[in-house]
């Protein structure tokens, strides 16, 4: 994705975090190593995230993502927003991608 800044001007958005290709069995361990990413990260996210994955689980070959707002990011108030995407693959595993933007 590229954003314009003006008529000659690219700029590409900042990713402050992207973990890609966790593959987890469960998806309560896929929600925990969200969790723990976010925390090294030291992104505070001021709802719970987690409601989203709690009811209904992900088919095969689907996922579902959570956006949520930061509370605060590397102990600083923020406007920035928290990304979790957890896929069902086929075989299987969940893949779970966190990323801040």
């Amino acid at each position: 994705m590229i954003l314009k800044l003006s008529e000659n001007k690219l700029a590409w958005p900042e990713i402050i975090v992207y973990i890609p290709n966790m593959n987890q069995e469960t998806l309560c361990a896929a929600i925990n190593q969200a969790e723990k990413e976010l925390a090294e990260s030291r992104a505070i996210p001021s709802e719970n995230w987690q409601e989203k994955y709690q009811y209904g689980g992900i088919p095969y070959g689907t996922r579902k993502e959570a956006h949520f707002p930061l509370e605060s990011y590397k102990g600083k108030p923020t406007k920035k927003y928290g990304h979790v995407v957890i896929e069902r693959l086929s075989q299987g595993t969940y893949e779970t991608v966190v990323y801040i933007l």
